[in-house]
Protein backbone atom coordinates (compact mmCIF):
# COMPACT_ATOMS: atom_id res chain seq x y z
CA UNK A 1 0.00 0.00 0.00
CA UNK A 2 1.32 3.46 -0.93
CA UNK A 3 0.90 6.24 1.57
CA UNK A 4 0.20 9.90 0.88
CA UNK A 5 3.64 10.69 2.28
CA UNK A 6 5.26 8.48 -0.37
CA UNK A 7 3.37 10.27 -3.14
CA UNK A 8 4.43 13.62 -1.75
CA UNK A 9 8.03 12.49 -1.63
CA UNK A 10 7.96 11.42 -5.30
CA UNK A 11 6.45 14.75 -6.33
CA UNK A 12 9.11 16.64 -4.41
CA UNK A 13 11.80 14.64 -6.19
CA UNK A 14 10.31 15.46 -9.58
CA UNK A 15 10.21 19.16 -8.73
CA UNK A 16 13.80 19.04 -7.54
CA UNK A 17 14.92 17.46 -10.83
CA UNK A 18 12.97 20.01 -12.86
CA UNK A 19 14.41 22.89 -10.86
CA UNK A 20 17.93 21.51 -11.34
CA UNK A 21 17.42 21.15 -15.10
CA UNK A 22 16.13 24.72 -15.38
CA UNK A 23 19.07 25.98 -13.33
CA UNK A 24 21.54 24.15 -15.60
CA UNK A 25 19.87 25.59 -18.69
CA UNK A 26 19.91 29.15 -17.34
CA UNK A 27 23.56 28.87 -16.33
CA UNK A 28 24.50 27.56 -19.79
CA UNK A 29 22.48 30.32 -21.42
CA UNK A 30 24.37 32.95 -19.42
CA UNK A 31 27.70 31.44 -20.47
CA UNK A 32 26.68 31.71 -24.12
CA UNK A 33 25.52 35.30 -23.69
CA UNK A 34 28.56 36.45 -21.72
CA UNK A 35 31.45 34.45 -23.23
CA UNK A 36 32.50 34.81 -26.89
CA UNK A 37 33.47 31.72 -28.91
CA UNK A 38 37.23 31.17 -28.95
CA UNK A 39 37.39 31.79 -32.70
CA UNK A 40 36.92 35.52 -31.94
CA UNK A 41 39.99 35.71 -29.69
CA UNK A 42 41.93 37.87 -32.17
CA UNK A 43 39.35 40.66 -32.31
CA UNK A 44 38.04 43.45 -30.12
CA UNK A 45 34.32 42.82 -29.65
CA UNK A 46 31.30 45.07 -29.30
CA UNK A 47 27.57 44.30 -29.17
CA UNK A 48 26.18 44.37 -32.69
CA UNK A 49 23.25 46.64 -33.59
CA UNK A 50 21.91 44.01 -36.03
CA UNK A 51 19.10 42.80 -33.78
CA UNK A 52 16.44 42.37 -36.47
CA UNK A 53 18.56 41.19 -39.41
CA UNK A 54 16.93 38.14 -41.12
CA UNK A 55 19.71 35.65 -40.42
CA UNK A 56 19.52 32.16 -41.91
CA UNK A 57 19.79 29.16 -39.60
CA UNK A 58 17.85 26.49 -37.73
CA UNK A 59 15.40 28.94 -36.20
CA UNK A 60 16.81 28.70 -32.67
CA UNK A 61 15.93 31.68 -30.46
CA UNK A 62 19.38 32.00 -28.85
CA UNK A 63 21.65 34.01 -31.15
CA UNK A 64 24.66 36.12 -30.20
CA UNK A 65 25.92 38.78 -32.62
CA UNK A 66 29.23 40.63 -32.24
CA UNK A 67 30.60 43.63 -34.09
CA UNK A 68 34.29 43.02 -34.72
CA UNK A 69 37.18 45.46 -34.57
CA UNK A 70 40.85 44.98 -35.29
CA UNK A 71 43.06 45.38 -32.19
CA UNK A 72 44.28 48.62 -33.84
CA UNK A 73 40.76 49.99 -33.37
CA UNK A 74 39.62 49.99 -37.00
CA UNK A 75 36.32 48.29 -37.92
CA UNK A 76 36.55 47.85 -41.70
CA UNK A 77 37.93 44.68 -43.25
CA UNK A 78 38.42 42.66 -46.38
CA UNK A 79 37.06 39.16 -45.79
CA UNK A 80 39.39 36.48 -47.13
CA UNK A 81 37.99 33.06 -47.97
CA UNK A 82 37.24 30.63 -50.78
CA UNK A 83 34.89 31.21 -53.71
CA UNK A 84 33.33 27.87 -54.67
CA UNK A 85 30.09 26.63 -56.20
CA UNK A 86 27.55 24.22 -54.72
CA UNK A 87 25.23 22.68 -57.31
CA UNK A 88 25.78 25.72 -59.51
CA UNK A 89 25.27 28.29 -56.73
CA UNK A 90 28.26 30.52 -55.84
CA UNK A 91 29.26 30.22 -52.17
CA UNK A 92 31.97 31.79 -50.02
CA UNK A 93 33.39 29.35 -47.51
CA UNK A 94 35.90 28.93 -44.70
CA UNK A 95 38.59 29.10 -43.52
CA UNK A 96 37.81 32.81 -43.27
CA UNK A 97 40.12 35.61 -42.13
CA UNK A 98 39.64 39.37 -41.88
CA UNK A 99 42.26 41.79 -43.21
CA UNK A 100 42.11 45.17 -41.49
CA UNK A 101 41.65 47.98 -44.01
CA UNK A 102 43.84 50.28 -41.87
CA UNK A 103 46.82 48.32 -40.56
CA UNK A 104 46.53 45.35 -42.98
CA UNK A 105 46.78 42.78 -40.19
CA UNK A 106 45.17 39.47 -41.17
CA UNK A 107 43.32 37.74 -38.33
CA UNK A 108 41.82 34.28 -38.61
CA UNK A 109 38.06 34.23 -38.01
CA UNK A 110 36.59 30.75 -38.48
CA UNK A 111 37.52 27.34 -39.84
CA UNK A 112 34.65 24.84 -39.83
CA UNK A 113 37.15 22.00 -39.35
CA UNK A 114 38.10 23.57 -35.99
CA UNK A 115 35.15 25.66 -34.85
CA UNK A 116 31.47 25.02 -34.17
CA UNK A 117 29.44 22.11 -32.81
CA UNK A 118 30.57 19.35 -35.16
CA UNK A 119 34.25 20.23 -34.78
CA UNK A 120 34.00 20.49 -30.99
CA UNK A 121 32.29 17.12 -30.48
CA UNK A 122 34.42 15.32 -33.08
CA UNK A 123 31.72 14.71 -35.69
CA UNK A 124 32.78 14.73 -39.32
CA UNK A 125 31.38 17.97 -40.72
CA UNK A 126 29.52 18.05 -44.02
CA UNK A 127 30.03 21.80 -44.41
CA UNK A 128 31.90 22.65 -47.61
CA UNK A 129 35.36 24.01 -46.89
CA UNK A 130 38.00 25.52 -49.15
CA UNK A 131 41.75 24.86 -49.46
CA UNK A 132 44.67 26.76 -50.92
CA UNK A 133 45.11 30.54 -51.38
CA UNK A 134 42.23 32.74 -50.30
CA UNK A 135 40.69 35.66 -52.16
CA UNK A 136 38.63 38.62 -50.95
CA UNK A 137 34.85 38.69 -50.82
CA UNK A 138 33.42 41.15 -53.36
CA UNK A 139 30.24 43.24 -53.23
CA UNK A 140 28.04 42.40 -56.23
CA UNK A 141 27.82 46.14 -57.07
CA UNK A 142 31.12 47.63 -55.94
CA UNK A 143 33.60 44.78 -56.23
CA UNK A 144 36.21 44.24 -53.53
CA UNK A 145 35.60 46.91 -50.90
CA UNK A 146 36.10 46.93 -47.11
CA UNK A 147 33.05 46.16 -45.01
CA UNK A 148 32.12 46.16 -41.37
CA UNK A 149 32.00 42.70 -39.76
CA UNK A 150 29.11 41.35 -37.69
CA UNK A 151 29.61 37.72 -36.63
CA UNK A 152 26.50 35.83 -35.55
CA UNK A 153 26.42 32.52 -33.68
CA UNK A 154 23.24 30.43 -33.33
CA UNK A 155 23.01 28.01 -30.39
CA UNK A 156 20.74 25.00 -30.00
CA UNK A 157 18.52 24.70 -26.96
CA UNK A 158 19.27 20.95 -26.91
CA UNK A 159 22.92 21.69 -26.24
CA UNK A 160 22.03 23.98 -23.35
CA UNK A 161 19.76 21.28 -21.89
CA UNK A 162 22.70 18.84 -21.59
CA UNK A 163 22.11 16.89 -18.39
CA UNK A 164 25.40 14.97 -18.33
CA UNK A 165 27.66 17.94 -17.72
CA UNK A 166 29.86 16.84 -20.63
CA UNK A 167 29.71 20.26 -22.32
CA UNK A 168 29.51 22.45 -19.23
CA UNK A 169 31.66 25.52 -19.74
CA UNK A 170 32.14 24.92 -23.47
CA UNK A 171 28.68 25.96 -24.64
CA UNK A 172 29.85 29.21 -26.35
CA UNK A 173 31.91 27.11 -28.77
CA UNK A 174 29.08 24.69 -29.60
CA UNK A 175 27.31 27.01 -32.03
CA UNK A 176 25.26 25.30 -34.71
CA UNK A 177 25.22 28.08 -37.31
CA UNK A 178 27.63 30.91 -38.19
CA UNK A 179 26.85 34.01 -40.24
CA UNK A 180 28.99 36.97 -41.26
CA UNK A 181 27.29 40.19 -42.37
CA UNK A 182 29.00 43.45 -43.35
CA UNK A 183 28.10 46.93 -44.60
CA UNK A 184 29.87 47.74 -47.85
CA UNK A 185 31.79 51.03 -47.76
CA UNK A 186 30.87 51.64 -51.40
CA UNK A 187 27.08 51.26 -51.54
CA UNK A 188 26.33 51.10 -47.78
CA UNK A 189 24.25 47.94 -48.19
CA UNK A 190 24.34 45.12 -45.67
CA UNK A 191 25.82 42.09 -47.40
CA UNK A 192 25.46 38.46 -46.39
CA UNK A 193 29.12 37.50 -46.67
CA UNK A 194 29.05 33.94 -45.33
CA UNK A 195 26.63 31.42 -43.82
CA UNK A 196 27.71 28.03 -42.48
CA UNK A 197 25.76 25.26 -40.84
CA UNK A 198 28.02 23.90 -38.09
CA UNK A 199 25.90 20.97 -36.83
Amino acid sequence: MTTDDEFEGDDDGDFDEDDAAIARFRAAEQRVLNTPPRCLAGFTLEPSPLKNYPFDGHGEPLNKVYRLRCPCGHDRFLTLGHHLTNEGTPIFVSPLALECAACRKVTELIDTDRHGYDAEVGVMTTTIRGTGPRTAFACDRCGVRPTTAHARFEHSGETLEDSTGEWTGNEPNLFTWFSLVGECTGCNRLLAIADFECA
